[in-house]
C-alpha cells in the first residue's frame, strides 16, 4: 500500500476504535480467521498498530 492509503486506513481504524470503544489488541486482521493471499503477508499490518494504538 502507498503512504497515503496507509495513512488512510490508520486514520478510519483510529476512528472506529474511538467510536466503538475498541482497544488495540482487538484489532485483527481477517488472516487471523481464515489463511487468505488478501492482503497478503507483506501487509505492514504491525506498522498499521504502530499507528492506531489507543487504550
Amino acid at each position: 500500500p502507498t503512504a497515503a492509503q496507509m495513512a488512510s486506513l490508520s486514520a478510519l481504524v483510529g476512528y472506529l476504535q474511538d467510536r466503538c470503544r475498541i482497544p488495540s489488541e482487538n484489532i485483527i486482521m481477517h488472516r487471523h480467521f481464515r489463511e487468505t493471499e488478501c492482503p497478503g503477508r507483506n501487509f505492514p499490518y504491525y506498522k498499521l498498530l504502530a499507528k492506531t494504538v489507543r487504550w
